[in-house]
């Protein structure tokens, strides 16, 4: 564990895994504001509970679902990088697709 946490500190995040980041993040706010203003409500029946209890929870479970997952992701990757940096980018790909036919047409129209 505590190699595994050393290899993290001195290693650059791949661009691979801040696009991640960077999805999970915009779902993530733009859901909350969706559900706030009563535009929208969760798909996922794991997390529509939680949506339900208000933003906050909403934020928080779904910050716990991606980050442990980037993090193993980044953590992994020296090991395999060209499995990972393709895992990450078909990752980017699929969550892009979802995202914007799931949640893009709530923002700009369908």
């Amino acid at each position: 564990m505590r190699r595994l946490a050393e290899s993290l500190r001195n290693q650059r995040i791949s661009g691979e895994v801040l696009c991640l980041l960077f999805l999970c993040i915009l779902d993530t706010v733009s859901s909350a504001i969706l559900f706030h203003s009563q535009l929208a409500v969760e798909a996922n029946p794991l997390l529509r509970p939680y949506a339900e209890m208000g933003v906050i929870p909403f934020v928080l479970v779904k910050v716990l679902t991606f980050v442990p997952a980037v993090v193993f992701i980044e953590a992994v990757r020296p090991r395999n990088p060209h499995f990972f940096r393709s895992l990450a980018r078909v990752a980017c790909a699929v969550y892009a697709g979802i995202y914007l036919t799931g949640v893009g047409h709530q923002f700009f129209g369908a």
